[in-house]
C-alpha cells in the first residue's frame, strides 16, 4: 500500500522507517503499526492501567469494609510482616543483607500465612466482587 506524506500527517516528509526523505512510504497502514501506548505495541494503555488498578484497590476496601474478620486478619498480617522486616533487617544490615533480608521475610511470612489462614473464602470473596462489580462505576482516566 502506498501512503503519501500528507496522509501520515508527517510535516518534513520523512518516512518513520527508512528516515530518508520521501514522497510516498511503502509501508503498513500507520493506525495499524501504531498502537495506543507507543512504542508499548500489545500491551494496555496507560489509562487502561490506571483504570485496572483503581478496580483493584477499589475492590480490596469494600472487602474489608464488607467482611470484618477478613480486615482483622490484614491488620494482623500487615503487623507481623512488618514486624519480620524489621527483625530481618536487623539481622542482615546494610545493602549487602537486603536480598538475605527479603529472602528472610519472604519464607516466614508465608509460614504465618500458613499458620493464620484467610477467613475470607473463595465463594465469600466472588460474592463480594459480584456484589461490588454490581455498583462500581469506573471512572475515565483518558
Amino acid at each position: 500500500m502506498t501512503i503519501s506524506v500528507a496522509e501520515t500527517g508527517f510535516q518534513s516528509g520523512f518516512c518513520k522507517r527508512k528516515h530518508t526523505r520521501q514522497f510516498e512510504c511503502k509501508t503498513t497502514v500507520w493506525s495499524e503499526a501504531v498502537s495506543n501506548n507507543p512504542g508499548k505495541k500489545g500491551k494496555p494503555a496507560p489509562w487502561v492501567k490506571k483504570e485496572n488498578e483503581h478496580r483493584r484497590r477499589a475492590l480490596e476496601e469494600y472487602t474489608r469494609a464488607n467482611h470484618p474478620a477478613y480486615d482483622e486478619w490484614r491488620k494482623k498480617r500487615t503487623e507481623a510482616a512488618n514486624m519480620i522486616r524489621m527483625e530481618a533487617e536487623t539481622k542482615h544490615p546494610g545493602v549487602a543483607g537486603v536480598s538475605d533480608a527479603i529472602k528472610e521475610t519472604d519464607k516466614k511470612v508465608g509460614k504465618w500465612d500458613k499458620q493464620n489462614p484467610t477467613p475470607l473464602t473463595w465463594e465469600e470473596s466472588r460474592r463480594l466482587e459480584a456484589e461490588f462489580d454490581a455498583q462500581y462505576e469506573r471512572p475515565d482516566f483518558s
